[in-house]
This record gives structure tokens, sequence and C-alpha cells, in this order.
């Protein structure tokens, strides 16, 4: 074997590793605040829920009350999971036994009618709630936290009763790499700069298996800190350069700061957080895994998209307010408002 063929093999072996292998999730959460700074900043606030309440109300109402935006976002993060799925060859259709199935209806009910109550799921009403400086993020968060435990101990006690069996996947490894090539065309071919960001956020997302279910769960659970520290260094790279942005008097400093401050923040956040548990994961989650091939998310965000645009339609039209808007700087300036979220992640990370 000569030299060049020797060095072309080696070449070939490690783009291929590169591309089978996961990213670890600190690495990939860091990357998705960038992407999320850079969104907001170029174009709007990442709102997965309100593209996922886009589907639900052309369903119901036949209209598009969301902008189209976040719809083309939340299409394009499942194609970049589908691409990256597909070039690490971990694309398989998975289909699960049917407890799973009535569990992932239920859980997408549940993160739904959350996400009425707390202005939105766990990316635009925890995570860039929280970056753009919305007391409101504070009270997901502690609901969140609340539900999730519960949720966690519920279903640990109902596995020890009833093992769930059955479910099977179906692979296709050699038409991998050409579904990838293909879908990666037509992104390119469309030359649409939303959906195209949408798959670069995928591609990360499903690459670094970043869940914030895992993110507040491991800690109580497993012991395994890196989820938990891949969410908190995202956030608090997020929260700088966002706050950067709002303190230097760049964008609106009111841009997503929701009028949940209040019952709703923490009573949405404990719902959603059991949702995300009998689900197997929050809003973006459910986008990511049905783009490597879960077939029960189709189920989960039919339902979540469903429930939000009913729920969240009939408390706006009966005026149903469930808190106020906070603005974390109104009250401690930018150095408080810096000071406490940092603070919270500080501690989280202990």
């Amino acid at each position: 074997m000569t030299l060049s063929s020797e060095t072309s093999k080696i070449s070939k072996n490690f783009f291929l590793k590169i591309l089978e292998t996961d990213w670890n999730p600190i690495f990939g959460g860091i990357l998705l605040s960038l992407l999320t700074i850079y969104l907001q900043f170029w174009y709007f606030p990442w709102d997965v829920s309100g593209g996922i309440k886009y589907w639900g109300d052309l369903v119901l109402y036949k209209k598009n009350i969301q902008p189209l935006t976040f719809s083309l976002l939340n299409i394009g993060i499942i194609l970049g999971a589908f691409i990256s799925a597909n070039l690490s060859k971990k694309f398989a259709i998975r289909i699960v036994p049917k407890t799973e199935i009535l569990k992932g209806i239920l859980g997408g009910i549940l993160m739904g009618l959350g996400a009425s109550l707390a202005g939105g799921g766990n990316v635009s009403g925890f995570y860039i709630s929280m970056a753009n400086f919305s007391g409101s993020a504070i009270l997901m968060m502690i609901g969140l936290f609340i539900g999730i435990y519960i949720g966690i101990i519920y279903q640990a006690r109902a596995l020890e009763k009833k093992k769930i069996l059955g479910g099977k996947e179906i692979r296709f490894p050699k038409l991998n790499p050409i579904l990838a090539i293909i879908f990666l065309i037509f992104l390119i071919i469309t030359k649409n700069f939303i959906l195209i960001l949408g798959a670069i956020i995928g591609y990360v997302l499903q690459k670094s298996r970043f869940c914030m279910l895992n993110a507040f769960r491991d800690p109580f659970f497993s012991g395994r800190p890196h989820m938990t520290l891949a969410l908190i260094f995202s956030l608090a790279i997020a929260a700088l350069g966002i706050g950067l942005l709002k303190m230097e008097n760049m964008q609106n400093p009111m841009i997503f700061i929701k009028s949940v401050f209040g019952w709703g923040g923490i009573i949405g956040g404990f719902i959603f957080g059991l949702g995300m548990v009998l689900a197997g994961g929050g809003s973006v989650e459910s986008l990511w895994r049905l783009g490597e091939g879960q077939i029960k998310f189709i189920l989960v965000l039919f339902c979540f998209s469903i429930t939000y645009s009913l729920v969240k339609n009939l408390l706006e039209n009966f005026k149903i307010i469930s808190g106020v808007k906070v603005y974390l700087p109104e009250y401690l300036g930018y150095g408080g408002s810096f000071g406490l979220i940092f603070g919270i992640l500080l501690i989280w990370s202990l």
C-alpha cells in the first residue's frame, strides 16, 4: 500500500469518526447559545412552542395566527436532526409499544396545557425567557423542577410494577448517507435562510443529544452532571449575549418578556414538566427526536399543538390573565439581573 493511499484511508476513517461520534453536550450547549444570540440579533428570539402552536392553529382555525417563521425554524430543526442522524448512521424508524404511545399522547396534552399557562415551553417559556431577563422564567424553572421530579418518581414506581416490553426499529444503514445528501441538497436549493438556520440548530441538538429533561433530571437520579452543565453553560452565555444587546440598547428591552409572572409560570411549568417526563422530552427535544426517527413524537407534537392552540386562544378570548410582565433590570438593574441569573445557575451547578 502506498503512502498516499494509506493517508487517504486514515483521512477517510477520521472523517467518518467525526460524522458518527456524538459531541460532548457542553460543546453542543455552547454552540446552541451562540446560535440563539445570532438568531435574536438578526431576526427574532427563538420560539419553538410558537411554531408548534402555528400547526394547531392551522388545524383548528384554518388560519396562521403565529408567524410562519417559527414553523419554518421548527421544520428546519427536524431536517437538521434527520441529516445528522443519517450521516452518523443512527437514523431508524423507531416504533414504541402501545403504553409509550399513550404516555406520548398524554405528555403532549400536558405540555400544551403547561405552555398555555407559562407563556411557552421549555425553550420559549424558560430558556429564551431567562436569557431575556424575564422574571417569569425563574418561576417556570421552579415549576419544571417540581413537575419533572414528581414525574420521574411516579414513572420509576410504575416501572417497578410493570416492565414495558415491545417496540422495534427499522434500520437501513446503506441508505443513510444517500438520504442525508438528498436532504442537504434540498436545504441548499431552497435558499431559505430560516430553514437552513433551523437545520443547523437541529444538527447541533441531535449531534450533542442536548436534552433539557435530562439536565433537570440527572442531578437527582443518575448523578451524571454533563447535560446539566451543558444547559447551565448554554444559558449563561445566552443570557450574557442577549443581556448585552439589551443593555446597549441594540434591542427593545421588553422583547420576549412574558405576562405570566405569577401562578401561571409555576403551575404551567409544573404541568409542562410532568408532560416532558411522560413524552420523553420537551418541545425542542420532540422535534429533533422525530428527526432521528422516533415516530411517537408525531403524536406528541400533534397533541401539544392542538392543546396549546385551543387553551391559549381560550385564555386570550376570555381575558384570563395569568400574571404580569416582570423585566428584571427594571427592579434590579442590569448588574443585579446578571448577578441573579448567574447566581441561580451557579447554585444549580453545585
